[in-house]
């Protein structure tokens, strides 16, 4: 039985990218190692107890449809 993966949009508003959950690279081929680098500053930043909010991702489309705009907007307008 074949998987299909559905990911929802991530935006990450300290590197101003939009990774692709659903691609081994993230959808960065420039970026090697994104993912480890990420996971790693999430769970150190955790540590700190710095609130997930500060840490530089944040969901994307289902909370740009709720009206929740992103602290980087460059890279997407927020929908009405």
């Amino acid at each position: 039985m074949e998987r299909t993966l559905v990911a929802n949009t991530v935006l990450h508003t300290k590197l101003d990218i939009e990774p692709k959950l659903d691609r081994e690279d993230l959808g960065n081929p420039g970026m090697p190692g994104l993912w480890e680098r990420l996971y790693e500053r999430d769970r150190m930043l955790g540590t700190m107890r710095v609130p997930v909010t500060e840490r530089g991702l944040q969901c994307g489309d289902v909370c740009l449809q709720a009206g929740v705009v992103p602290a980087s907007t460059s890279k997407r307008p927020a929908t009405p």
